[in-house]
């Protein structure tokens, strides 16, 4: 879950503190979901993030209906 809020944290450019994380369990295909919210300047935005099977590596990060992979660089 830690790297799920560390990679909403370079998505929303916002410090961890803003950022919580759920485990929602496994799904179906054998992955892993961890869901969030970001709260940034009175807003609140929600986000998922989608683990491989072992649960070791994210294989998508979803915030505001835009879907991103894990190799592309999230902003500093």
């Amino acid at each position: 879950m830690q790297e799920c809020r560390v990679r909403a944290g370079h998505v929303f450019q916002t410090r961890l503190p803003n950022i919580d994380t759920k485990y929602e369990g496994p799904q179906a295909d054998g992955t892993h979901a961890v869901s969030g919210t970001a709260t940034l300047n009175g807003r609140t935005q929600t986000f998922k993030c989608t683990f491989n099977k072992n649960g070791n590596k994210i294989i998508q990060f979803h915030a505001d209906g835009s879907a991103g992979k894990p190799d592309q660089p999230a902003k500093p």
